[in-house]
């Protein structure tokens, strides 16, 4: 069975070695394609790219098994992505494991996702285990499960019953946030005051009763915020990213 990663790339140099670390033991290719130009939703903005190609490539070449491809025709992420999962079903791939730059999977719970799915067509859902939030301090919970598995044959929705990954799309710099809210395909359902919110978080004081998600307010179910900051022991996850130059730090 020939298994390949995939991974759209225009930013997320912050964690983007510790991404590809952590599946490089489980594919026989990593295939990044990556685009110069935003394809998020928004190519318009007054923000510079925190991350250059040439940073970004470097980090990818130091995997032996990396493929490295430049994509420069789309401006939405949906067909960005569904090029790379036709580029990867053209390599011969049985499955796909789709992996984003911010996205960290522990060994063990990949390897039962990977089981699981493996002979069995369809696109597998993976739960997220924690949005590390302004740093490895803090915690968000949610239920969302974005497409993470791919096996060529169906387009059956399932849903994996392993452990899922770690994102750390908002443990990064601030000026790295306000770049990818100002390139977001959700850009103009961002909450008016979530940058400023971002910017000056530094505890539980400072969340408000929605939460601190940068487009949903409180849960129609329950009336609880979205993305309410919990207390978490980065001792969890130290054996992922305990390298990681934000390791130690108080807020990123």
């Amino acid at each position: 069975m020939k298994i390949v990663s995939l991974t759209v790339l225009h930013y997320g140099r912050e964690w983007l070695e510790w991404a590809l670390r952590a599946i490089y033991p489980f594919v026989d290719e990593m295939h990044v394609f990556y685009t110069p130009h935003p394809s998020h939703g928004h190519r318009e903005t007054r923000h510079k790219c925190p991350d250059s190609q040439e940073e970004l490539y470097d980090i990818v070449a130091s995997f032996p098994n990396s493929r490295w491809h430049i994509v420069r025709q789309f401006w939405n992420e949906g067909p960005h992505r569904d090029y790379a999962k036709q580029a990867c079903f053209d390599s011969g791939a049985d499955m796909i494991l789709v992996v984003d730059a911010d996205e960290v999977w522990d060994p063990d719970d990949l390897d039962d996702s990977i089981n699981e799915a493996a002979g069995k067509p369809g696109i597998y859902k993976s739960r997220i285990r924690g949005n590390l939030w302004k740093g490895l301090g803090w915690v968000c919970r949610d239920e969302l499960m974005p497409d993470r598995i791919v096996v060529p044959g169906s387009n059956e929705p399932r849903y994996l019953s392993g452990g899922g990954f770690w994102h750390f799309g908002y443990a990064v710099a601030v000026q790295t946030v306000i770049y990818k809210m100002s390139i977001h395909g959700h850009r103009n359902e961002i909450r008016p005051d979530w940058t400023y919110l971002y910017q000056e978080w530094k505890g539980p004081e400072d969340t408000p009763e929605c939460g601190v998600h940068p487009t949903n307010g409180c849960d129609s179910r329950t009336g609880r915020g979205f993305w309410i900051p919990e207390a978490f022991d980065r001792k969890e996850i130290e054996h992922l990213v305990g390298d990681h130059p934000y390791f130690d730090e108080e807020l990123v």
